[in-house]
């Protein structure tokens, strides 16, 4: 229910099954009285969530992100590239495709990016977004362009990069991310190829 939780609070027994948005917060008590810190995850259940999915490219084999499942586990990351929960591409785009496994209405994808200069991480270019109804012949849905970051820029990011386009009834979703060609003039890696960090893929 986010809040934190107490001795007094149920304690974790078997699997819990999440079928809503929300925020889940845990914490291990000892019979001294000692306890962890507190585990806090963001979870946002869409229609990608948990749904199988399919890399079409291949990202950097330190940030594979479990096959992309990672993508639509529905765990929102923290701004840190290192934490499992993104994956990462160096040269080649990401490339992948979401079977709802049922027709659904989509109206939106969202893709969340990480951007960390001083980490060579530079965000995401464009974004292509496809639908099919048999995984096979896919239509464009939309597209959309985003500006670079400044050379620069101080600190971590994350942005939810929303998608829009009109409501379609599909079961396969293709979304494409292509990251930006070289860092920028200004940066100490200045003509490098710069990574591509996705955690979340939704389905709105």
């Amino acid at each position: 229910d986010g809040s934190t939780p107490t001795q007094q609070s149920l304690s974790y027994q078997s699997p819990i099954r999440v079928d809503r948005s929300c925020v889940l917060k845990a914490i291990a008590y000892h019979p001294s009285g000692l306890s962890s810190d507190l585990l806090e995850k963001e979870i946002k259940i869409t229609k990608a969530a948990c749904k199988k999915i399919t890399l079409l490219t291949s990202p950097e084999s330190r940030y594979a992100g479990e096959e992309g499942k990672v993508l639509v586990d529905g765990v929102r990351s923290k701004p840190f590239h290192t934490t499992g929960l993104w994956v990462g591409y160096l040269t080649s785009p990401l490339e992948a495709i979401i079977d709802m496994s049922e027709m659904q209405p989509v109206k939106q994808v969202v893709l969340s990016s990480l951007t960390d200069m001083g980490s060579y991480i530079m965000g995401i270019k464009q974004v292509e977004v496809y639908g099919s109804t048999d995984g096979q012949n896919f239509i464009r849905l939309g597209q959309r362009n985003f500006d670079a970051p400044p050379a620069k820029m101080q600190g971590k990011k994350i942005e939810d990069l929303a998608i829009d386009f009109p409501k379609t009834e599909l079961r396969f979703v293709k979304v494409i991310a292509r990251g930006f060609g070289a860092l920028p003039e200004g940066h100490t890696g200045a003509g490098q190829p710069p990574f591509l960090f996705v955690d979340e893929i939704e389905i709105n």
